[in-house]
């Protein structure tokens, strides 16, 4: 039954697919530009000059050579390590790539805002959308197993929102087109989607607000699979009052991390996720980077949004809202194989049994330097980058 606010908002996929981070997203995208016929968009925070990176260029070039218009737009901090000579040689086969927003400014003493995308659009027919980036990290290789992440293959109309938005922060000059919403909200089987951003600067807090909408009315369940987790105090207060209820919550966090000072953050919060009855799974094998929420298995958000300060304000996300219990319920059934053969569940007694005054002080210290830290970040953030 459908029941939720701002459902009338969504519109239907034809198809919609689950794809764990592997070799699986990197086959898929690179059979679908091979695939594509007219335009490419491909809009990545990072984007790694490696293995997975080249197999991508080389496919994004082919589709060059026969004529399909390609555009890149990749993040100047995120991807500050691509090569020039390479920038070169793929506009020299025609595609345009460029860099969103300079990390500093040094006229208006400024931080850029990053563009935090994982996007790839093709013939505003089909789009992949999720937390994963261009990188070897991101795929198992003999060196060790690969981050946790996920995305989703979407497919139908309802891409040209996607390409839309695309179209949008490319130019930043292109007025915004708005799709006609389906007439088939009766069909308890269709894939309701709604590609959502968050763009602080811009006014535009979809993602926040659907994370909040869906939490306020969670009924029996929420799984999260969070990294950076650090959540505000409006967000720990929702998420608060749905435990008070009797809604089971689960967290999926990193064992280990990438930004060692955010795990030690996040894990200060355990002694308050523990008070509010919240079961807590930390991933073993690996990075988690996988920005996922699934409640009452039949809604879920999946994209680039993190729960924290710099996805809500210094950031532009996107991610793709679902309503939909049999892909929901499938994704949550997943969750349950990852907790089962790669998670170790964090229990409260014998958690406290391993931390010390030294420890507790370490743990409080990164949650408010790293929340500080967040905030002047915010602070000193530029306005919408200027052509």
């Amino acid at each position: 039954m459908i029941r939720w606010k701002y459902l009338n908002k969504y519109n239907t996929a034809e198809e919609l697919s689950l794809i764990t981070s592997g070799n699986d997203f990197y086959n898929q995208i690179e059979d679908a530009i091979n695939k594509a016929i007219s335009k490419i968009n491909l809009q990545f925070y990072l984007f790694d000059y490696d293995t997975t990176g080249k197999r991508i260029i080389d496919a994004l070039i082919k589709a060059a050579e026969r004529g399909v218009k390609v555009f890149v737009l990749l993040d100047a901090f995120g991807s500050k390590a691509f090569p020039d000579e390479v920038v070169t040689e793929m506009r020299n086969c025609g595609i345009k790539i460029r860099f969103f927003s300079p990390l500093l400014s040094f006229k208006r003493i400024s931080l850029g805002r990053r563009m935090h995308h994982k996007l790839v659009e093709i013939d505003s027919e089909t789009a992949f959308i999720g937390g994963i980036n261009i990188a070897d990290k991101y795929r198992d290789t003999p060196r060790g197993k690969g981050w946790l992440d996920f995305a989703v293959k979407v497919k139908g109309k309802v891409v040209g929102d996607a390409h839309q938005i695309c179209k949008y922060i490319w130019s930043r000059r292109v007025k915004r087109k708005h799709l006609h919403f389906s007439e088939n909200k009766e069909n308890p089987n269709a894939y309701f989607v709604k590609f959502c951003e968050n763009d602080w600067f811009m006014n535009k807090n979809n993602i926040s607000a659907g994370y909040k909408n869906a939490i306020k009315h969670s009924k029996e369940s929420i799984t999260i699979v969070g990294a950076y987790f650090l959540p505000g105090r409006q967000f720990r207060k929702i998420l608060r009052r749905a435990a008070e209820r009797g809604v089971a919550i689960r967290i999926i966090l990193s064992r280990t991390s990438d930004v060692k000072l955010s795990l030690y953050a996040s894990r200060f919060l355990y002694d308050w996720l523990f008070r509010n009855k919240i079961k807590i799974y930390e991933w073993k094998d690996s990075v988690v980077h996988g920005k996922v929420a699934i409640v009452d298995n039949v809604w879920t958000t999946i994209g680039s949004f993190n729960l924290n300060y710099l996805s809500v304000y210094g950031s532009l996300e996107l991610n793709l809202n679902v309503y939909n219990e049999q892909f929901s319920s499938g994704f949550n059934k997943k969750i349950d194989e990852i907790i089962e053969t790669g998670c170790i569940e964090v229990v409260k007694d014998e958690y406290e049994k391993k931390i010390n005054y030294l420890t507790r002080f370490k743990l409080w210290f990164s949650f408010y330097f790293i929340r500080f830290l967040m905030l002047i970040i915010v602070l000193l953030t530029t306005n919408p980058e200027k052509k």
